[in-house]
């Protein structure tokens, strides 16, 4: 069992911290979409059946046993350019530093995809909290009292298949392995990483401490949610948490596939993947956002 809780936490610690720094985009830039923009001065802009650029709204890593150990890069998410093309000959640039929300719906499926124009931040080693990155489109992930964005990571698996004495290399269906995450509340256009290693992925003093006041940032309005973290220990917090995965992990995967059989065939994987990201990658925080609920009633 030790042996299990030691490996559950590493796989957490990898999921949430080994990326390669490759984003993707479930947004076909051949596909047409329904666009919204709410705009920062309260005027709003529909644009119907139109192609738009392509915006992250995801991670991509290869398999790795080994993680690259690197903070997500931001240096992509600001060149991002929210780009309209109603035709193939007319292109609209929107400035990212209007957009206060952007929703974007698939024509053909109804899918969709809401991103907010947020400022990053994040407390240092002295737990000053510190703006790394301004006017910066995240998407948004889950929607409550308080606000969850981010990029999901997915694994990408290649092998060498020998077959005729040839050798060919083949690749493997990506898989959700994390996501990372920024919470927010929703009166306010700042988000903050509550799991950050920056300072140094064994420094779980450190860690904890940054996650503590994250919490206590993002929840300032509600003084009885605050002063349950006055002595809380995310190290000791984490390894509870593993331990209760691994009881319930094969009870809720069978779970998920039992209900995905009463969908039609088509919707059973994007049921799936959807279904895993909330039990296994946000229930940890959705319980952490009911509780900020509970406490103040909001």
């Amino acid at each position: 069992m030790k042996v299990k809780i030691f490996v559950s936490i590493i796989t957490f610690i990898v999921s949430q911290y080994a990326f390669s720094q490759d984003f993707y985009s479930d947004i076909n830039d051949k596909t047409k979409y329904n666009v919204t923009i709410h705009f920062k001065d309260s005027t709003q802009q529909q644009y119907n059946a139109v192609r738009i650029s392509s915006l992250s709204t995801g991670l991509k890593q290869k398999y790795t046993m080994m993680p690259s150990f690197k903070p997500l890069s931001l240096k992509r998410l600001k060149k991002q350019k929210v780009i309209i093309k109603p035709n193939k000959s007319k292109k609209i640039e929107i400035p990212n530093n209007s957009i206060q929300t952007l929703i974007i719906e698939n024509v053909k499926n109804g899918s969709t995809f809401k991103f907010k124009s947020l400022t990053i931040k994040e407390f240092d080693k002295n737990l000053n909290l510190v703006t790394i990155a301004e006017n910066i489109l995240l998407p948004l992930r889950y929607s409550d009292s308080l606000n969850i964005y981010g990029f999901k990571l997915i694994t990408v698996d290649s092998y060498t298949e020998h077959k005729n004495g040839f050798s060919s290399q083949r690749t493997m269906p990506p898989t959700l392995s994390g996501i990372y995450y920024y919470l927010n509340h929703p009166d306010d256009n700042v988000v903050i990483n509550p799991i950050d290693f920056s300072g140094g992925m064994f420094n779980t003093k450190l860690i904890s401490d940054k996650f503590v006041a994250t919490l206590k940032e993002i929840g300032k309005d509600c003084d009885a949610f605050v002063t349950q973290y006055e002595n809380y220990n995310y190290a000791k917090v984490s390894k509870e948490q593993s331990k209760e995965f691994m009881k319930t992990y094969r009870k809720k995967i069978k779970a998920i596939k039992k209900e995905s059989k009463k969908l039609p065939k088509k919707e059973r994987e994007a049921f799936m993947e959807r279904e895993y990201e909330r039990i296994f990658m946000l229930d940890n925080f959705i319980k952490i956002i009911d509780n900020y609920k509970s406490k103040c009633g909001k």
